[in-house]
């Protein structure tokens, strides 16, 4: 596993070749493919706001987002675009940071969102009970 921070991948979007606090993230330095551990895929850790995302990584389709409702699925820019392989390691970087801010916020709305389908859920059963007794 490898951890990247927000300092980290702000330096990489202004196109800097050597991170500076890199050298404690075994191996994000440097662009071109292969450069870091999550060009070839795996689990990667990435802080978003002050905390630990793992993030899995296949090594062709990228980044895997983990939904709300509990659903998976992948970045549009990589399914859509070039493999995962064929990006540079500063491209791969900017993507699964995307990704991880995307499954961060995803976990933290998870336990408002069954909160509102278990109320649905017991909204329903009270509907259909109303209407057996009105059938009676």
């Amino acid at each position: 596993k490898t951890a990247l921070g927000e300092k980290e991948i702000t330096q990489a979007a202004r196109g800097t070749s050597q991170l500076a606090v890199g050298s404690r993230f075994l191996g994000w330095a440097g662009t071109g493919p292969g450069c870091w551990r999550g060009s070839e895929g795996g689990v990667v850790e990435i802080e978003v706001n002050g905390e630990q995302e793992s993030l899995e990584i296949d090594p062709e389709l990228g980044p895997k987002l983990h939904n709300v409702d509990g659903s998976t699925g992948w970045l549009s820019t990589v399914s859509e675009g070039k493999k995962w392989r064929q990006r540079d390691s500063v491209e791969q970087k900017l993507l699964a940071y995307e990704a991880a801010r995307i499954n961060y916020r995803c976990r933290k709305q998870r336990p408002e969102f069954e909160r509102q389908v278990q109320e649905r859920a017991l909204q329903q059963k009270r509907a259909a009970a109303e209407r057996e007794l009105q059938g009676l």
